[in-house]
């Protein structure tokens, strides 16, 4: 066990109260017709649509999009965001979480590959490559170049370390405690893994990219790409696709995404198009629990599926026309684009130096009944 004992100038301490119970009734709005729902994220344009807009000669539209399911996702959680990351390709520190996620991944398929004697040799190599990949050790080109590092002090049982940090990676919170948290989630995750797995068949394929033609949307041709973390055989060779998640969330308690989510429908939709042939059923694996989630999909799924390609071109092709308007909501602050949009994006909301949210948030006197336990 790792004993920590972080050394800080300054400690802010953000304590948030919600109010429960309060229900807000809305009134049924009038249904908007197909093409206003497939711009409700750009109201500066309805009018030019009305006169004409995909009719446009001079609108830009390109020969060929390729998607995948963090894109679509993207496109339909901010347009600008998507702008920031797909189309201006602007670097910016990655979220600790999703840094952990990668190795994590990254480290199951080397499970297959090196062969650790022991639970504890896959732990301690993971710990190696953690620490690593924190201080930018496998940065390329521009990152590696413009690599900062920050260095923090902690304490083991036996001595004092420091803990080196690259300007690569966005903490939540104080570096220390979020990277050994993490470290200690990753130990738990791999621990598990591998008594599970260590005299099991390997997977019939593991981290296999796919890609394949989608079909023609707006006169585009568009593809669609994305990577099975691994395919299973059962004994009566049908095919499994599994997928690994970090998340903290499962769909234990609820399931309405599991059988929901674009990703699995994509992942199935590729591997009936690539393999001919329809999988048994597709797996959440839930690596935190070790818990397993089984979903199938149908052809109403792949209709689903079909629309939200045709409104994700639809809204590509506006972001290349100068049509990307930020939607800000309550995922602005989780993403690593924030700083970028604050920057770069003046025309909208206030702007507030960083001392301004440092202040602890009150709760006005007559709400003070709903302050709760």
């Amino acid at each position: 066990m790792v004993f920590i004992n972080v050394y800080m100038d300054e400690q802010i301490e953000f304590r948030l109260k919600g109010v429960e119970r309060i229900r807000i009734k809305k009134k049924r709005k009038k249904k908007k017709n197909y093409n206003e729902n497939q711009i409700a994220l750009f109201p500066e344009i309805k009018q030019s649509l009305k006169d004409g807009f995909w009719n446009d000669e001079k609108l830009k539209k390109p020969e060929k999009i390729t998607l995948s399911a963090s894109k679509i996702s993207l496109l339909h959680t901010c347009p600008f965001c998507y702008y920031l990351q797909y189309e201006k390709h602007e670097k910016v520190p990655k979220s600790l979480n999703l840094v952990f996620g990668t190795l994590i991944h990254r480290l199951l398929d080397k499970f297959y590959e090196k062969n650790f004697k022991s639970a504890e040799s896959f732990i301690k190599y993971f710990y190696r490559q953690w620490f690593d990949t924190v201080a930018g050790k496998y940065l390329k080109g521009t990152e590696k170049e413009n690599l900062q590092i920050s260095e923090y002090n902690y304490q083991t049982k036996d001595e004092d370390k420091i803990l080196k940090v690259g300007n690569h990676i966005r903490f939540s919170y104080h570096p220390v405690d979020e990277f050994f948290a993490n470290m200690q989630t990753g130990r738990g995750i791999l621990r598990r893994f591998f008594e599970r797995h260590k005299e099991k068949q390997k997977p019939f394929q593991k981290e296999k990219h796919f890609i394949f033609n989608y079909g023609m949307v707006e006169g585009i041709d568009v593809f669609m790409q994305g990577v099975w973390d691994r395919i299973d055989a059962t004994k009566d060779n049908k095919l499994i696709i599994t997928d690994y998640k970090t998340n903290k969330e499962s769909p234990e308690k609820d399931t309405f995404l599991l059988h929901r989510y674009p990703q699995f429908t994509i992942y199935s939709k590729a591997f009936r198009r690539l393999y001919g042939q329809e999988e048994e059923f597709v797996l959440f694996y839930h690596l935190r629990s070790g818990k397993l989630f089984k979903t199938k999909r149908s052809s109403e799924d792949f209709s689903y599926l079909d629309e939200l390609v045709n409104e994700s071109i639809r809204k590509i092709i506006m972001i290349r026309n100068e049509k990307a308007t930020p939607f800000y909501g309550y995922s602005c602050p989780r993403c690593d684009y924030k700083p970028k949009c604050e920057n770069l994006w003046v025309s909208a909301g206030p702007h507030y130096k960083t001392e301004d949210f440092k202040i602890k948030a009150t709760i006005p006197d007559t709400w003070a009944e709903w302050d709760e336990e």
